[in-house]
């Protein structure tokens, strides 16, 4: 059993950031305003808001850092006393590591691919020889962190490259490369968005049992406000760039006083609110089948890891593919889309065969079978305008005048709640979830009858993730678009499918309806799964915060 670190009332913060004000470079407008608040040793605070709300701004500058175009204008970040806003280029590269540590949203992209997780490791530690204690070396250093972030210290943890550890492993590791230098703050930036649920699960528990025991300070920058709730003593909300309301977790997720946090609470989907979204039971009363897999075999090499999977998808309607990380529900995805080639069995979209590569399918079986991409920050071309990127597969897919084009570029666009200011930016000029947006515009700006989407909302905060699955829904209506939903986010399951398949180590281990399989599921690894979705807590007695106010 985990218990918190006590606090005296009168114990001094460890971190304290006062009136932090960032703006743009050109024109000065504010992305940050006048942003304070404190952190105990030990303590966690849970920085919330909508995409583009200033939550990661705000995490990046507390390591003195902002993105192109951005300055800090004002304000002081102490740590430990020490102003991180005032050191120089010198003392700052010391700091960052050392007093201040960064873990990111995706720990591939933070991870050198061509070096061993032992090297990287290394590199950590021997940038801040100052951390070693009396009679500690790099190597029991490195051995030590292993062990703190529960990986096993062995050579062939060492010894891997990162795209040889599951994304578990690899945010594992991105925080033991934080941790090297034993920072007193370290800010992390939406690090379980990529994780399934069980992993996600471990994750927070690792990190609320590092807080505890080594009294380190931290600051949870996320859009999921469920495991913000489970994770956080204290909660921030962000507005436009403003903390508009911030107290204990428990006051904030139980009594909400700001309108727009109680907008943000009331978008965020539940595993287990009641959504009518089940399908006919009378199979006469059933929609065609427009997408039939059956008997789908995958391998990479001489590893396979799908074995005999069998879906269909109706006209209008939902199934969700659901999994931990390894199950083989975005091969199966790749497999149908016909990016991943080693793969038998048979694909009928419409009745008609799909050949097993993109390339051998007809351009109309193509434009009918859309894709959307789990990862915004690699799916867009960073050199094009966002009205290239919506406008790019018009060209492709058909011949229609430029002012068609145009005015279907800007539908898709509003449908995803992206207004027309937006098309000549680049991607590098959003968020996250704006980014993920413009993917999903792309998708529908061609009118396709299935489109597969894998992971899509993983990225989206709790508001526009509910408006764009009330967009698909009603795409789902209006249009009797269908979707094949590939996630590990059993709330949104909940919200759009109608169908649900579980896959375990590339079998389907259940399949039913979603209230079926939510509410009364059979196979005992449905039923971990569920136990390890966050929900949101009124109440700071949780699994992982039990005793908060207790000694250690």
């Amino acid at each position: 059993m985990i218990k918190a670190i006590s606090h005296d009332v009168a114990e001094s913060p460890r971190v304290q950031v006062k009136d932090l004000t960032i703006t743009l470079k050109k024109g000065g407008k504010s992305v940050v305003r006048s942003a304070s608040f404190d952190i105990l040793k030990g303590q966690v605070l849970g920085l919330v808001g909508e995409s583009g709300s200033g939550k990661t701004t705000t995490g990046l500058a507390l390591l003195n850092y902002v993105r192109s175009g951005l300055k800090i204008q004002s304000g002081s970040v102490l740590v430990d006393g020490e102003d991180i806003l005032s050191l120089g280029s010198r003392a700052l590269r010391q700091a960052r590591g050392g007093t201040v540590a960064y873990v990111p949203q995706d720990p591939a992209s933070a991870l050198n691919p061509s070096m061993q997780v032992g090297v990287q490791l290394a590199e950590a530690v021997a940038a801040h020889t100052g951390c070693l204690e009396e009679n500690e070396t790099v190597e029991t250093r490195i051995s030590s962190l292993l062990d703190q972030v529960g990986l096993p210290g062995g050579e062939r943890t060492l010894r891997a490259y990162p795209h040889q550890l599951s994304g578990g492993q690899q945010q594992r590791v991105g925080i033991a490369i934080a941790l090297a230098a034993r920072p007193a703050l370290v800010v992390f930036d939406e690090p379980t968005t990529g994780l399934d649920v069980t992993t996600q699960r471990k994750f927070l528990e690792l990190v609320r049992n590092l807080t505890v025991t080594t009294g380190i300070s931290a600051v949870y920058v996320s859009h999921d406000l469920p495991v913000v709730s489970e994770i956080a003593d204290r909660t921030a909300v962000m507005f436009n760039g403003e903390i508009v309301e911030i107290s204990d977790s428990a006051r904030i997720f139980g009594d909400p006083q700001h309108e727009y946090t109680k907008k943000l609470l009331a978008a965020a989907p539940s595993v287990d609110k009641e959504v009518a979204s089940t399908l006919p039971q009378d199979d006469k009363a059933r929609p065609p089948v427009v997408l039939a897999a059956s008997g789908v075999k995958a391998s990479y090499g001489s590893r396979q890891v799908l074995s005999e999977v069998t879906v269909e998808l109706s006209k209008g309607c939902c199934v969700a593919v659901v999994g931990e990380s390894g199950s083989g529900k975005s091969t199966f995805a790749r497999s149908l889309i016909g990016l991943h080639h080693e793969w038998q069995g048979k694909v009928l979209l419409d009745g008609e065969p799909l050949k097993t590569k993109s390339s051998k399918r007809t351009k109309d079986q193509r434009r009918r079978f859309q894709y959307i991409f789990q990862s915004p920050y690699n799916s867009l071309n960073p050199r094009r305008t966002v009205a290239d990127i919506v406008n790019e597969p018009l060209e492709y897919f058909f011949d229609l005048p430029r002012d068609e084009r145009d005015r279907r570029v800007r539908a898709a666009l509003a449908s995803v709640s992206l207004p027309a200011s937006f098309l000549n930016r680049y991607p590098s000029q959003l968020s996250g979830g704006q980014r993920q947006r413009v993917s999903i515009a792309r998708a529908l700006v061609v009118e396709p009858e299935v489109i597969l989407c894998d992971e899509v909302t993983s990225a989206l905060d709790v508001s526009v993730q509910a408006s764009i699955l009330e967009e698909l829904k009603e795409l789902q209506k209006n249009r009797e678009l269908s979707l094949l939903f590939i996630t590990h986010n059993l709330a949104v399951v909940r919200e759009i499918a109608q169908e649900i398949v579980v896959l375990r180590d590339g079998t389907i281990v259940e399949h039913g309806s979603t209230d079926q399989v939510l509410d009364n599921p059979q196979h005992p690894y449905t039923r971990r799964l569920l136990a390890d979705v966050p929900r949101l807590k009124s109440s700071l007695n949780t699994s992982l915060k039990n005793g908060s106010h207790a000694t250690n």
